[in-house]
């Protein structure tokens, strides 16, 4: 989750990421290693709150809210501005099979996948 947030106290801020399904994830919670601005990615840069794994066994289809809000002074806007945002969703299946042809299911009509195959020796 990429982030670039004008504020001149970012631990004020209350950041969450809510999924299509209603996961609600805490990336930050009045915790910051930064001085003033926020400008990043979660969880990289910044460590989250929750783990991105939480929403891993989720559809990645739908709508997300980022939502972040000075607990301070209230409504975010009042206070900051947020420059931009960004997600990057990957969806990952695994097939393994001793036995050719391998099948991957779950798969989405309409999704570009790539394959990696990775041999095991013995």
């Amino acid at each position: 989750m990429d982030i670039a947030i004008t504020h001149s106290g970012p631990t004020d801020l209350v950041i969450t990421l809510t999924s299509p399904a209603g996961t609600v994830l805490t990336l930050s919670n009045r915790e910051s290693s930064a001085k003033d601005n926020l400008v990043g990615t979660f969880p990289t840069t910044f460590n989250s709150v929750d783990s991105l794994s939480l929403i891993a066994q989720e559809s990645m289809n739908g709508h997300w809210t980022l939502t972040a809000e000075d607990v301070d002074v209230g409504p975010f806007m009042r206070e900051g501005l947020l420059n931009s945002s960004g997600i990057k969703l990957t969806e990952q299946v695994k097939a393994n099979s001793a036995n050719l042809p391998i099948t991957a299911d779950s798969l989405t009509n309409g999704k570009q996948y790539s394959c990696m195959v990775r041999g095991a020796f013995r």
